[in-house]
């Protein structure tokens, strides 16, 4: 089983990474540690070292994806990826991740198309990069 982690961006533009929760409607990441020490038993402990608001909008989930050698992709909700064929975003929709086309004129699950695409990039996020039509429309948004 693999850790469920989210990101958000801060009022401030800074992403965090941890857990996601909410607190009276508010959104939260919150980042903790594992205590091993001293248990016997492989149950451990958790401590919350910090916990942030983050824009609601901007939550987005890891997607857990590995290469071939079992390295995380670090591939993340609302990713924008780019390889020598298409410029897609990853969107999460009915419990799954998918590769969608920046035209919308297509989605494909990720898991699968991840088996494909081994020298896609991230190129950006759609929380932080405008997005044309073509490779050459993408830049930074200025916030």
């Amino acid at each position: 089983m693999r850790d469920i982690e989210f990101r958000g961006l801060t009022k401030e533009r800074q992403w965090v990474y941890g857990y996601f929760c909410l607190i009276e409607q508010q959104p939260f990441i919150i980042s903790s540690t594992a205590d091993y020490s001293g248990n016997t038993r492989k149950e451990h402990s958790y401590y919350v070292e910090r916990m942030v608001r983050v824009l609601s909008e901007t939550v987005g989930q890891d997607t857990g994806l590995k290469d071939n050698d079992g390295n995380n992709l670090n591939w993340w909700e609302g990713d924008i990826l780019s390889n020598e064929r298409w410029i897609f975003v990853i969107v999460r929709d009915r419990g799954c991740f998918w590769a969608e086309d920046i035209n919308r004129k297509g989605r494909h699950l990720l898991y699968e198309e991840a088996k494909t695409l081994p020298l896609a990039k991230v190129i950006g996020n759609i929380h932080e990069t405008e997005v044309g039509t073509t490779r050459n429309e993408i830049r930074e948004t200025k916030t």
